[in-house]
């Protein structure tokens, strides 16, 4: 009887501990801050830099994560990039679009398109080129929770400095497509061993006049 009553207990027990570690993670949130791909070969990788918050404790262990995915495609690749995740991925808060040196320009258009046309990324998402994304969404942030939030406010200010704007979100690559010119220069970030910094050399973003009959 002892021996019956004792096995009932440890399964509840047991139990209790399941739920709890199952509930912690049914709890947390995966915010995307920021996106990127890279192209090597035919492989294509996608990059995503994620704050995960738990939804009952907005304001408590909040912690940053990169994750990547490697496909022929950006379908793929982000695909493959969602597996690795046990929770979806929310692509609302998302402020950066980041591409790569090395990305083809048919790959460039492929990625663009997916931004622009995905309903749950903001037309305000700001795109900036980088010589090595993986390594710019492995540093330690100083101003921000995450790279995705601070580099707009780093763009800020160097444009202050040398006095020019760059159309690098969607809403000003539009007035550009308006005017019927298909490249957009857009901000280059330099990764270094302690930080990054905007580059004064530009990254060209072919883009078509008009895509999938959208009036962006």
């Amino acid at each position: 009887m002892k021996k019956g009553i004792f096995l009932i207990f440890s399964i509840l027990f047991l139990t209790f501990l399941c739920g709890c570690d199952g509930s912690q993670e049914s709890d947390m949130e995966y915010m995307v801050s920021a996106i990127g791909f890279e192209e090597e070969g035919e492989t294509l990788t996608a990059f995503a830099e994620i704050i995960a918050v738990n939804a009952q404790e907005k304001n408590e262990n909040v912690k940053r994560i990169v994750v990547s995915g490697e496909g022929k495609n950006v379908e793929d690749a982000v695909k493959i990039l969602h597996k690795s995740l046990t929770k979806p991925l929310f692509l609302n808060h998302c402020a950066v679009l980041l591409v790569s040196d090395n990305l083809s320009k048919e790959s460039l258009l492929e990625v663009t398109d997916f931004a622009l046309y995905n309903p749950d990324i903001t037309k305000s998402i700001e795109i900036f080129a980088v010589s090595d994304i993986e390594a710019l969404l492995g540093l330690e942030t100083t101003s921000a929770i995450a790279i995705g939030y601070e580099l707009p406010t780093t763009l800020k200010q160097w444009e202050k400095y040398i006095k020019k704007e760059y159309p690098n979100s969607f809403y000003k690559i539009k007035a550009k497509i308006k005017e019927k010119r298909e490249d957009v220069s857009v901000p280059y970030i330099t990764v270094e061993e302690e930080g990054y910094s905007i580059n004064e050399k530009e990254r060209i973003i072919f883009y078509k006049p008009k895509l999938k009959g959208s009036d962006v």
